[in-house]
Formats: C-alpha cells, sequence, structure tokens
C-alpha cells in the first residue's frame, strides 16, 4: 500500500514499480477497479502485477463493493501464498485511516506492515527540484519563462517554498495560467 496526502507522487510511484516489475520479467499488468475484477483476472500461469489506484476511494472512503474489507483481505492472502503475483495499491493517507477503523479487519490482518507513506517534508531540495523539472518539462511553456525562472533563481523560491506540492505545480501549468499572464 502506497499512501500520502494528494499530489505526492503514489500513482507515479506506483507506476514506475509496475514499469521495473514488467522489466524484470513479469508478464502481464492488470489494472483494477475492484476486487471483483482481481479475482477474474488472477491467472495461475502468468507473472502478474495488479495495481488498484485510489483503492479506498479518491476523495473520501467510498468504496461500497459489497464485503469489501473481507474479499481484499482474501485477495492479500492469495497474492502472499504465490511467488509470481504482486499487488500495489493507492490511496490517500486520511482515507486509510478512516478505513483502519470502519474495517476491523484491517487492524487484525496487519495491513499497515505492508504500507509506504510518502511524505513530502522528507523530500529533499534536490528531489523537489527534479519534480519541479519534470513538470516544466512538459509543460509547454514559452521559453522566455523558464529562462526567467533559471537566470533570477526563481526556481528556489518554489523548491524551498514551505508548501511546496507536486499536485499545485501541476495543476497551475495544466491550467495554462502563465498565458494569461502580461
Amino acid at each position: 500500500i502506497i499512501s500520502g496526502i494528494p499530489g505526492i507522487g503514489k500513482t507515479t510511484l506506483s507506476r514506475m514499480l509496475v514499469y521495473y516489475l514488467l522489466s524484470q520479467g513479469y508478464d502481464e499488468f492488470v489494472g483494477l477497479h475492484s476486487i471483483d475484477d482481481a479475482v477474474q483476472k488472477l491467472s495461475s500461469n502468468k507473472k502478474q502485477v495488479f495495481f488498484y489506484d485510489d483503492f479506498l476511494g479518491s476523495s473520501y472512503l467510498s468504496n461500497n463493493e459489497h464485503r469489501f474489507d473481507k474479499k481484499l483481505i482474501s485477495f492479500i492472502e492469495k497474492i502472499k501464498r504465490t511467488e509470481d503475483k504482486i499487488f500495489i495499491l493507492s490511496t490517500r493517507e486520511y482515507i486509510l485511516a478512516d478505513a483502519m477503523l470502519k474495517y476491523e479487519i484491517f487492524s487484525l490482518k496487519q495491513l499497515e506492515l505492508s504500507k509506504c507513506i510518502l511524505d513530502l517534508s522528507h523530500y529533499s531540495e534536490s528531489i523537489r527540484a527534479e519534480i519541479l523539472y519534470n513538470h516544466l518539462a512538459v509543460a509547454q511553456l514559452p521559453i522566455e519563462y523558464v529562462k526567467a525562472m533559471v537566470i533570477g533563481r526563481r526556481y528556489l523560491h518554489i523548491i524551498k517554498h514551505k508548501n511546496f506540492s507536486p499536485r499545485i505545480i501541476e495543476a497551475y501549468l495544466n491550467k495554462k495560467s502563465h498565458h494569461e499572464l502580461p
């Protein structure tokens, strides 16, 4: 389980793990929308990577699948008994905390032991700079904007800002608000 705040990179990290595993000999990537879907796509003769993004809901705890908690634990147990399957799940940390309270079985089965929390406070300035660079590289900004950010070292104000957020950078660049500037 990869968890963290919105925009921290949970889905990106999960996709990178999937790409890595496929490069290491896994045969099949299985993107999931439900646990029933996972059970149907489980194949005994393939090395599979399962990925369930926002498995508990995207903004709040909202998985309405019948007996979701028991099905999830059962599927996790099946995956743990095989050597050729990997199950990657992503969720927001506050939603996972709500689920731990709602579904007693999550605590009993020690779901927390297999969790990775992405914490922005642990990102170094160089990692923040790489995140900013990656967003700028695909944003198709006018070159004079990029030069102004580099020449004036204005990028340091962004990567050192106490409220640095990849999601805010992405939202601003996707909105193309820079086209409205004089």
